[in-house]
């Protein structure tokens, strides 16, 4: 039964990929931060906020970003962890000051969640920080509010989004198949694929120095018919993805959970039973298994863990 299962598998592909995006905090004189802005390639901020940026990727969808305000201290470019009272506002898919929360339109292709500023006491005076998240930054962009709509002209809109005080700013944006996500020294989970691969970073997998970048993970689907992979393999169809940045070394194991298609199994392989699925990795051309891989038929779920990219 072992060698008549042998092609029946979920690959997990470890190849090579491009040179990660990087997730910083850039200049405060260029204070939008995306992919139209020089950022997070795949993350787009869209109007009201700035002008179209014609994105021409695919829509990802579902994914659960949450957005953050806070007070910007611009000497350092960052957000202090003491902020004023009511700062940072917080919107999650589920919940939000006022009842509002951050909504996926799947018609439209984007996020968008509404701030609402006549609820929040604003100081003209500040600036303030829109973070998207999930949970690492994915993008950012800076708010100069006015007091009134006729000082909306002084505003560097190459800068900085223009608000009047006391109107509401949808905040549109749109995320797409291959995108970074920021993983720092205290983990968390990256939902990837549409919620095909989860991967769990447990704190301290990644190490860095205090203040140090968090790493830009991106895992990106590799079509069955790639002439990189090796020929013959048998793995189950849409099942291959690849993990970056390649040579990522984890300090603790991660697990990567993966969600199947009975359906697809059954049609590929009739014969094949469902806990007999296993995880493969890409080494020097040649397919490895994971080890401690196991399957959940309940959830149509294979897990296994790797220790590197």
């Amino acid at each position: 039964m072992r060698r008549s299962l042998a092609s029946v598998i979920v690959f997990l592909a470890l190849v090579s990929c491009e040179g990660p995006t990087e997730l910083t905090e850039i200049d405060p004189s260029f204070a939008i931060s995306d992919a139209a802005h020089e950022g997070n390639a795949h993350f787009y901020f869209l109007p009201p906020m700035v002008p179209d940026p014609s994105p021409s990727g695919v829509f990802d969808p579902p994914r659960a970003p949450s957005v953050s305000i806070c007070v910007l201290d611009p000497a350092v470019n960052a957000c202090p962890a003491v902020q004023p009272a009511g700062f940072p506002i917080v919107f999650t898919m589920s919940t939000g000051p006022g009842s509002e929360t951050v909504r996926m339109s799947a018609e439209d292709e984007h996020y968008i969640v509404n701030w609402h500023t006549d609820e929040f006491d604003l100081d003209a005076a500040e600036t303030y920080r829109i973070r998207v998240l999930e949970p690492g930054p994915l993008g950012f962009a800076d708010v100069d509010v006015v007091d009134n709509g006729s000082q909306l002209k002084n505003v560097n809109t190459q800068e900085f989004i223009p608000l009047s005080n006391g109107r509401t700013l949808p905040i549109k944006f749109r995320i797409e198949e291959g995108l970074a996500f920021a993983v720092d020294e205290h983990g968390g989970t990256v939902t990837a694929a549409g919620g095909q691969v989860v991967m769990d970073v447990p704190a301290g997998a990644v190490t860095s120095d205090p203040g140090a970048e968090p790493v830009p993970v991106t895992v990106d689907p590799v079509p069955a018919n790639d002439p990189s992979l090796p020929s013959g393999a048998g793995g189950l169809a849409g099942s291959v993805y690849d993990m970056g940045p390649d040579g990522l070394v984890f300090a603790e194991p991660v697990k990567l959970t993966f969600s199947y298609d009975p359906a697809v199994l059954s049609a590929a392989h009739p014969n094949a039973r469902e806990q007999d699925l296993a995880l493969f990795t890409l080494k020097n051309g040649v397919w490895v298994p994971l080890d401690n891989v196991t399957v959940d038929p309940a959830t149509k779920k294979v897990s296994g863990f790797t220790t590197h990219f």
